[in-house]
C-alpha cells in the first residue's frame, strides 16, 4: 500500500514546478493598493470573520 503524501507536500510540490512567485505577487499587490483600501478590505474581513477564540480581546 502507497504512503500518500499530505496536501502540504503537494503543494510545496507544486509551487516549485511552478514560475509563479508568491511574494513577488504580494509585493506588487499590496504596494499598488492604497492605504485607505487595504483598511477598508481588512476591516471587512474582520467584521465578516468575528474573533471566536478562547483568549481575551484587549
Amino acid at each position: 500500500m502507497k504512503k500518500r503524501k499530505n496536501e502540504a507536500e503537494d503543494f510545496i510540490t507544486l509551487m516549485k514546478q511552478d514560475k509563479f512567485d508568491y511574494t513577488v505577487w504580494q509585493q506588487e499587490y499590496f504596494d499598488q493598493l492604497a492605504p485607505e483600501k487595504f483598511a477598508e478590505k481588512a476591516s471587512a474581513y474582520a467584521n465578516s470573520h468575528p474573533y471566536t477564540g478562547k483568549g481575551q480581546i484587549l
